[in-house]
């Protein structure tokens, strides 16, 4: 349960932590839990505060991942009857509370409760990775990688997630990547182009999905030795190809932009204005 919404991120945690030192009840979106003896209660009748928001189960599993605590028998059991409800909770909401989950210090124990309870198969496609961080023992496991396992087979319905930080473009660029790599390696191409960020994602993709090889080390060591990460460190620019170059049609120019950026980073082609240019005439 993140009380860090409505108070100040250390206020919030200074007060969080004192209620559960002196084990005091926490009430929080009109959620309330006992804490006590590092079990979580939940108050009131089980069953009426989850029909009246299925979103509190997934909310316990938040909390039992984010403070490492144990869920209550009692409490577990009315999770397991109720937890069909789940499926009428909405995408963003759903969303929401798993980013929470997977960003916690404890998410094993958090995604245990999720099958345990029987709220895994309501999921949607979450419960693709759900299922296979418990076959594959993980023990960590990023939001990114946790939502690109999910996807991986049902990539258009990833548009339907709204993510912070343009990340469904970046998953599924990873998605992309994976799917064409797999088990062959990451070329300098493939590096400049999705960064090196994609790749590292594209690779832990492959290493859960389809037992390839870790090549992160490699990733970040070739990554570092491009002799470019952006055109705007190609020492010649559309503008040099038009004043020194005779040009038919202005949309060659990408075109040769192209080529001398893989030459240029497949080191055929030295990274010289006027190495580039003797190129270009030549060639064009």
């Amino acid at each position: 349960m993140d009380i860090s919404a409505d108070l100040g991120h250390d206020a919030a945690e200074f007060i969080l932590h004192l209620l559960i030192a002196n084990g005091i009840g926490v009430d929080q979106f009109r959620t309330q839990f006992v804490v006590q003896s590092h079990n979580l209660l939940f108050l009131l009748d089980y069953y009426e505060r989850y029909k009246e928001d299925a979103l509190r189960m997934l909310r316990a599993a938040y909390f039992a991942s984010k403070l490492g605590f144990s869920i209550e028998s009692e409490t577990l059991l009315a999770m397991r009857k109720c937890s069909y409800l789940v499926q009428n909770l909405s995408l963003d909401r759903i969303t929401w509370e798993l980013e929470k989950l997977i960003s916690s210090k404890y998410q094993e124990k958090g995604i245990g409760y999720l099958i345990e309870t029987n709220i895994a198969p309501y999921l949607g496609h979450f419960k693709n990775a759900i299922y296979l961080y418990r076959e594959k023992k993980f023990k960590c496991i990023s939001w990114p990688l946790f939502v690109a396992i999910s996807y991986f087979d049902n990539l258009d319905d990833l548009s339907l997630l709204h993510l912070k930080n343009n990340l469904n473009n970046q998953i599924k660029s990873a998605i992309l990547l994976a799917k064409r790599l797999k088990k062959n390696n990451f070329d300098r191409i493939d590096l400049f182009d999705e960064g090196e960020g994609i790749c590292l994602l594209a690779n832990d993709i492959n290493l859960l999905l389809f037992g390839s090889k870790d090549k992160s080390c490699y990733i970040k060591k070739e990554y570092k030795l491009l002799p470019i990460h952006g055109m705007s460190e190609l020492m010649i620019n559309g503008n040099d190809i038009l004043d020194n170059v005779i040009i038919n049609d202005k949309r060659d120019i990408s075109i040769i932009l192209k080529d001398i950026k893989r030459l240029v980073l497949l080191e055929k082609l030295d990274n010289d204005k006027e190495c580039i240019l003797k190129y270009i005439k030549k060639h064009y």
